[in-house]
């Protein structure tokens, strides 16, 4: 919604996926340090491969989209490095979502594996939060804020109500 950047779209598909990925893990039994390694090697996999749908025609081959994309990536760090003014926007888009992919996997595995709701709806608040300060021109992007600041509270009340409702059964509470 800010177009800070060209493409920067590919953020919303990396959350759906990311999502994904973290309510499954979430559910799953792995261990912690599986569900890590689990989220580094389908990042491994998903961010390049949204990426390069987005960037790039149908005809090119993969190995050619995966060698364009790390060149320019070191094409943006090696004009960082020399303090000239960036000319491209992958770097951005690569640290987007890797944002995303992280912010997103988490809230769903720490949604479902332990309930923790706030620990799921906080950072992504913040990051909204910190978009929205620094992005104010339009006022209809608020609009964003307050829509997952609805949403969130929500989440919170239903959460709130699960994990409450089977002490509740037990001590037979009249809800």
């Amino acid at each position: 919604a800010t177009d800070w950047a060209e493409h920067l779209e590919v953020t919303q598909s990396i959350v759906f996926w990311s999502m994904l990925l973290g309510l499954a893990l979430g559910k799953s039994i792995y261990s912690p340090r599986a569900v890590f390694l689990l989220w580094l090697d389908y990042g491994l996999i998903i961010i390049p491969w949204q990426l390069g749908m987005l960037l790039f025609s149908p005809k090119v081959e993969w190995k050619e989209r995966l060698l364009s994309m790390g060149g320019r990536v070191w094409q943006v760090f090696g004009e960082i490095t020399r303090r000239e003014q960036v000319s491209d926007n992958m770097l951005f888009l690569l640290i987007m979502t890797i944002l995303f992919w992280s912010f997103s996997v988490y809230a769903g595995y720490i949604l479902v594996r332990k309930a923790g709701i706030w620990r799921a709806v906080i950072p992504m608040g913040i990051t909204a939060l910190v978009i929205e300060t620094f992005d104010p021109i339009l006022a209809r992007r608020g609009w964003f804020l307050a829509i997952y600041l609805f949403l969130s509270l929500l989440l919170v009340a239903r959460t709130h109500y699960l994990v409450n409702s089977k002490r509740w059964r037990d001590v037979k509470t009249y809800v």
